[in-house]
């Protein structure tokens, strides 16, 4: 069901009747009952489902660990994800409910394959996806193939394969979301990103310190520079993208590597997360990841050769870039 708190804030709960209404947890059967009700192309009032694939499964279990909305793993086939917290109103929907419906329409196969989805009016209350178990997402894997990377333990063509996977499945799913139009970016826009940029540079010139303070302190004036060309991009193209792409968004199960969380930037405001915007902020996105990877390595690892780390980095950019 869909509740409004005291401060009028809405949310979805998952509700069993059990001695009176009380919220649903693993083993109460409401997601079980849930995808059976999918499968029948189910309808409520207030409600509105899309299903592309009908099955019953049975059993119930939690999804452990932080995450900003709750899973349910049924028949261990798939992850029920109830949204949890729901736009106020006036606020923009979730993008996650047009988005895998443009990439299930569009026949994009590299992601957890959707069972279906369910708003209340413009807002998204569950998704459900296939279960992968097994399957490992970036922090994880990437990680561990920097390190043996680093370790003479995996080769350079080792390396790169994931990297050169990434790369084509961004392309595609470029290509299949720029199906629901294009845009422009304005010159309004493109001050607006030079003067936001501009505030986190001072910002983290701020927050930063030690070595890597004074680094950035150093090389603030040459990234200041390329904010500057901002406004000289005008007619840059915009279209849906994914909106919060990294490393940690890529599933990597038995060689297989699938794109997962289509929800936008959980720290953007919610009427940034939808928007249309440029393709190259995905890419800039991944490409920083990567990055991002190998500084874990560097801060857990000391007895690895920094330079080898350095390298995975360039190596896996550079390919991720040539396949994209």
């Amino acid at each position: 069901g869909v509740v409004v708190d005291a401060g009028g804030g809405r949310w979805a709960v998952p509700l069993v009747l059990d001695n009176g209404l009380r919220r649903a947890g693993a083993g109460d059967g409401t997601a079980e009952r849930f995808l059976g009700w999918l499968a029948s192309a189910g309808r409520a009032p207030g409600f509105e489902a899309r299903s592309w694939r009908s099955e019953r499964v049975r059993g119930e279990r939690a999804v452990t660990g932080d995450q900003t909305n709750e899973s349910i793993v049924v028949g261990e086939r798939a992850v029920v994800k109830w949204q949890v917290r729901l736009p106020s109103d006036g606020e923009p929907a979730d993008p996650a409910a047009a988005r895998i419906t443009t990439l299930m329409d569009q026949g994009f196969t590299s992601m957890p394959r959707a069972w279906g989805i369910v708003e209340a009016g413009t807002a998204l209350v569950a998704t459900v996806v296939d279960y992968l178990p097994g399957a490992l997402d970036g922090w994880d894997w990437a990680v561990s193939d920097a390190r043996r990377f680093a370790r003479g333990d995996l080769d350079e063509a080792g390396a790169a394969r994931p990297a050169a996977r990434i790369g084509a499945i961004t392309a595609e799913l470029h290509e299949a979301l720029a199906s629901t139009g294009r845009a422009w970016a304005s010159p309004v826009q493109l001050r607006s990103w030079r003067d936001a940029a501009r505030r986190e540079l001072a910002e983290a010139e701020c927050l930063v310190g030690g070595p890597e303070g004074a680094r950035l302190v150093s090389w603030a004036p040459t990234i200041a520079a390329a904010y500057d060309a901002f406004p000289l991009l005008d007619g840059t193209v915009l279209t849906d993208t994914h909106g919060d792409l990294h490393v940690g968004q890529i599933l990597r199960r038995d060689n297989e590597y699938l794109m997962t969380d289509f929800d936008g930037n959980p720290v953007a405001p919610p009427d940034e997360r939808g928007v249309k915007a440029p393709p190259a902020a995905d890419v800039a996105g991944m490409l920083a990841s990567l990055d991002h990877v190998a500084r874990i390595i560097l801060h857990r690892s000391p007895e690895l050769d920094p330079a080898a780390v350095q390298d995975w980095i360039g190596l896996t950019q550079e390919v991720f870039l040539v396949a994209y």
